[in-house]
């Protein structure tokens, strides 16, 4: 009897450890790629997207854009804001999760 309850308790110690590593490991995945999203935005699509608000802005300076179509090139920016936002608390909640699994502090100004 004292045999089948420790092999039990094993069990569940082994799938309990296998669980908290499987979800370490979806978090540690979700950072990374909310991190390559966030640098992709920042580096990439925001610089482009602002070049391209200059040229309509220069040309619907010189008549050559309406004015929807510079609105168009603004909303762009504004949803490619809201998409960094939304990266941006994805890794935070991300980050969150890995601190809580490990209780290893990961967040900048945290000490223990």
């Amino acid at each position: 009897m004292a045999d089948s309850q420790v092999r039990l308790a094993r069990r569940d110690v082994e799938v309990a450890k296998w669980s908290l590593q499987r979800r370490h490991q979806e978090a540690l995945n979700e950072a990374k790629r909310r991190q390559a999203e966030i640098m992709s935005i920042e580096k990439q699509l925001l610089p482009l997207v602002a070049e391209n608000i200059a040229l309509f802005q220069e040309g619907f300076a010189l008549g050559k854009f309406t004015m929807m179509e510079m609105l168009e090139a603004q909303r762009i920016e504004t949803e490619l804001q809201i998409r960094l936002l939304d990266a941006r608390e994805a890794l935070q909640l991300a980050l969150i999760e890995i601190e809580f699994l490990t209780g290893i502090p990961v967040l900048e100004g945290k000490r223990p």
